[in-house]
């Protein structure tokens, strides 16, 4: 039996945003458009007929029976319906991975849309607050009335960003994006902090 955990490089209490994570990750790196090498499209869709058995935690805990038996000398007892239903679950599963998988091999662009959409939505909403908080910051007046309120938005929503990309951290660019609302948010509140004392 293969040990799904390690194509995912991930422990067996491992949890389901730690396991998307690995996935994501795992899944940019052995796609046959970014690695080159002969066995990239069998191990990416590996790494998809994985998370398609550890991303359910139905799949996953019957998984983790046979599992339990194979690796770490556990002996749970079945009959032969709960033998053929487990292994009916897992084979459903696996042919759906890898369906899922050489559909992404054939076509890169759905694969990206489908892993790093929700991830592009993110970064270009963060340019837009960010150039809207350098617009707005800017006006002599009306400005200095919002700093403190602009620098705060800018923080909280900087630091939401942040969250996002500890959970799914498959583009460096929305991480540096993100940062770089926390800190102009700070510094406007800071700045407002100044005005206020001055």
């Amino acid at each position: 039996m293969i040990d799904y955990y390690s194509i995912l490089g991930v422990k067996k209490n491992a949890s389901p945003s730690l396991i998307r994570k690995s996935y994501i990750r795992l899944s940019i790196e052995n796609h046959p458009k970014t690695n080159k090498t002969n066995s990239s499209s069998d191990t990416f869709i590996l790494i998809n007929q994985a998370y398609q058995i550890l991303k359910d935690i139905t799949i996953r805990q019957k998984y983790n029976l046979l599992f339990e038996n194979e690796y770490e000398g556990k002996n749970h007892k079945f009959t032969l319906n709960q033998k053929l239903g487990i292994h009916n679950v897992i084979q459903e599963a696996l042919i759906n991975g890898e369906k899922i998988g050489r559909d992404y091999v054939a076509n890169y662009y759905r694969f990206e849309d489908d892993l790093l959409n929700g991830n592009s939505n993110v970064y270009w909403g963060l340019i837009g607050d960010l150039i809207l908080g350098l617009f707005f910051s800017s006006f002599p007046f009306g400005g200095r009335y919002i700093k403190g309120y602009l620098g705060l938005l800018l923080c909280c929503i900087g630091l939401y960003a942040i969250f996002i990309w500890i959970g799914s951290p498959s583009d460096k660019w929305i991480l540096i994006v993100a940062i770089l609302c926390f800190l102009y948010g700070i510094s406007l509140i800071y700045r407002r902090i100044k005005e206020l004392r001055s």
